[in-house]
């Protein structure tokens, strides 16, 4: 709130040779000569007073602008802050006041920069071919984390940080380089997320543009961006083993009643060793995959049991036996009772048909 009220402070300063409209009153013994019109904004007032001072009130918050020449008057209090003209630099905190500084024709007045960065700042052209620049590096960053190669993506990463610091160099700083590190990071994660390489609110979560703003130097600047780089492709990774994960169980429900569904075949449909399949499935999902082929199995068995008067031996052929005695030894570890015993169960049950037993 503090950083808004001082922007708000620069920003009147280039509005206060505007003309006021005169009321009576007197401050700390000051004689009130006039104030500041407001067309729009109402949360502050401007105030003129004798021999040119101005009192500008934020939010219950005063700021005495005090004439180049003229002294502090003594009974000014401690709650008052005092700007003595003239101020050489003025730091502005929200970056949407750029715009307005520069259309006032006053960026010079707030910010002593190069007029090489001058010229950048009011060359939307240039910004632009600039940024067009992120669409490309943040590809080859996704490029590089598809591939799982940390080092890769922190080589462009580093590039491109290195880069946009060098390009912020005499811009009004670190207001420029926050925003362009924001707008390139948010350009990477959405290019991310759209390619399924990252989690939307896990990366958000990150706060990585954060992260890069907090560094103190150019070195912990790009050791974050290195750190970043190393994330992205771990939290892709894990990402891509829970898709793989849920695409595994996938396969063997939809599958699980074809005579040759099992570990092999499980193992060359995603293209991993047998024994990666088994320790990948069992580690997601705690059971194995013929414990899961099973329980389809004897799912698909029981209600065909209970709603069919199929055979028996057609059934576990059904259900993706080889044979009746495996069928039968599966059913009952996993139902507590052999498939006949069901059957003969749900005969008893069955209510005679009209007319049955007379």
């Amino acid at each position: 709130m503090r950083k808004i009220k001082l922007f708000t402070v620069a920003l009147l300063l280039l509005c206060l040779c505007a003309c006021g409209n005169t009321e009576d009153g007197s401050w700390n013994g000051m004689e009130k000569t006039g104030s500041l019109e407001l067309q729009y904004a109402k949360e502050f007032r401007v105030d003129y007073y004798e021999d040119g001072y101005d009192v500008i009130t934020i939010e219950g918050d005063e700021y005495l602008l005090v004439p180049e020449g003229m002294p502090v008057p003594d009974e000014i209090g401690s709650e008052v802050t005092v700007l003595q003209q003239p101020l050489e630099n003025l730091y502005v905190a929200s970056s949407s006041a750029m715009d307005l500084f520069l259309q006032a024709g006053a960026i010079d007045r707030v910010f002593v920069i190069p007029d090489t960065a001058l010229q950048r700042i009011g060359d939307a052209a240039q910004r632009t071919e600039f940024e067009r620049g992120f669409f490309q590096i943040a590809e080859r960053i996704c490029g590089a984390v598809q591939a799982e190669n940390a080092q890769a993506a922190a080589t462009q990463l580093r590039a491109q940080l290195r880069k946009i610091a060098e390009n912020c160099i005499g811009m009004p700083f670190p207001i420029t380089l926050n925003l362009t590190i924001n707008r390139f990071m948010m350009l990477l994660q959405n290019q991310l997320v759209e390619q399924n390489l990252a989690n939307w609110r896990h990366i958000t979560q990150a706060d990585y543009s954060r992260t890069l703003s907090a560094a103190g130097t150019m070195e912990d600047y790009l050791a974050a961006g290195d750190q970043i780089a190393a994330e992205l492709v771990a939290h892709a990774r894990e990402l891509r083993q829970d898709q793989r994960d849920g695409l595994l169980r996938a396969y063997v429900m939809e599958n699980a009643t074809d005579m040759n569904m099992g570990l092999t075949a499980v193992a060359r449909e995603f293209r991993l060793k047998p024994r990666e399949a088994a320790e990948t499935f069992r580690a997601y999902y705690g059971e194995s995959i013929n414990d899961v082929i099973h329980k389809a199995r004897v799912k698909k068995a029981r209600e065909l049991l209970l709603t069919t008067d199929t055979p028996v031996q057609d059934i576990a052929s059904a259900v993706g036996y080889c044979s009746l005695a495996t069928m039968y030894r599966a059913f009952t570890n996993v139902e507590g009772i052999a498939p006949g015993k069901l059957r003969q169960s749900r005969l008893k049950d069955r209510k005679p048909e009209d007319g049955e037993g007379e």
